[in-house]
């Protein structure tokens, strides 16, 4: 199964987002084509019919289609956490992965929370990923204007550009959507060495998102309403003071945290990494993997906020590992005191 975490058996879930007019259905006929993506099950996230062209074979009464790939789709026209308790009690052994489609102007946060929080679907599904388009005529544009094209950008882990050979300046949409989303995987659409099936395999908790970064933080530029941080550690803790650490966030400032997900090496386990992931303040059980996937044991957490100052969370962080912190008053003090030996910073 693509995208496992873990042994657990569950069904990887990947969103696919985009502003209005990204070419989200366009791209994911091309993706249901090829062999890897083939065994999906793919929900439309929007009231309405939907046009999957040529994969069209029959419609099923019940709202389920089915495609000529042995795909199946299902057209949400009420709660789409009903539709996916549907589909899962369907799938036998059918599908590999379930791809949602959002509507253009949905934002991914509440779908996540369910697939995180609900009873049934907890224990059968996972986040498996957020994959956003961005259009690159319109996208700058869509991102300063909607809040929405924002959100659903800030929280992606994997950004596609599309249409990019209809700009004169394609490297400069590129750097623009990096400043917007520092922390995701980006793809052109267009580039020759893009892996289209590769947005629907892997996890995004492994392969996206927390990268080795050995300074512990990075973030958006300070005008940004949505900012990252990155958060790691070189050395294993106890798993108290990752819950104790957790337990604070999302009780204190839940609703300023959009999403977080990572890595944790812990004492109790050095050799099975935790896996955690939550948005909001709902957060899924954490879970324990086989084996590191790539490189080094190391934490690595990526905490997407809304609003929120990233070194206020890095400085939580590191009190609740044990890593030295000076406070903003003592270091005033301790750098303006004319006790204080020249030379020397803090």
């Amino acid at each position: 199964m693509s995208g496992e975490l873990s042994a657990s058996g569950r069904l990887p879930v990947y969103l696919l987002t985009g502003f209005l007019g990204a070419g989200k259905t366009t791209l994911l006929n091309k993706a249901l084509k090829l062999p890897e993506v083939a065994r999906t099950a793919v929900s439309i996230n929007e009231f309405g019919t939907i046009g999957l062209d040529h994969l069209l074979v029959e419609t099923a009464d019940d709202g389920v289609i089915e495609l000529s790939d042995g795909c199946l789709c299902c057209t949400v026209r009420g709660d789409f956490v009903d539709t996916l308790v549907d589909l899962l009690e369907q799938r036998g052994d059918s599908f590999d992965r379930i791809v949602i489609e959002m509507s253009g102007l949905a934002e991914p946060a509440p779908v996540l929370q369910a697939l995180l929080g609900h009873p049934v679907l907890e224990d059968q599904v996972e986040a498996a990923g957020v994959v956003c388009l961005v259009d690159a005529v319109n996208g700058q544009k869509a991102l300063k204007e909607y809040h929405e094209a924002e959100h659903q950008i800030a929280l992606a882990d994997k950004v596609v550009l599309t249409k990019i050979d209809l700009v004169e300046e394609p490297e400069y949409v590129l750097d623009f959507l990096r400043t917007k989303a520092p922390n995701a995987q980006l793809h052109n659409a267009r580039d020759t060495a893009f892996n289209l099936g590769g947005l629907f395999s892997g996890s995004s908790v492994i392969n996206g998102g927390a990268h080795g970064d050995h300074h512990h933080h990075h973030h958006h530029h300070d005008d940004d309403r949505y900012k990252s941080v990155t958060l790691t550690l070189d050395r294993p803790v106890e798993t108290s003071k990752i819950d104790l650490f957790i337990d604070l966030l999302r009780s204190a400032h839940g609703a300023a945290i959009l999403r977080l997900k990572g890595l944790v090496w812990t004492k109790e386990f050095e050799d099975r990494p935790l896996v955690l992931h939550g948005v909001g303040s709902i957060f899924h059980p954490p879970e324990r993997m086989d084996s590191w996937p790539v490189g080094e044991a190391k934490t690595q957490l990526v905490v997407i906020t809304d609003g929120m100052d990233p070194n206020f969370i890095k400085r939580l962080f590191d009190g609740f590992m044990g890593e030295a912190v000076v406070d903003t008053a003592d270091n005033a003090a301790l750098t303006d005191n004319p006790l204080a030996v020249p030379g020397v910073k803090f």
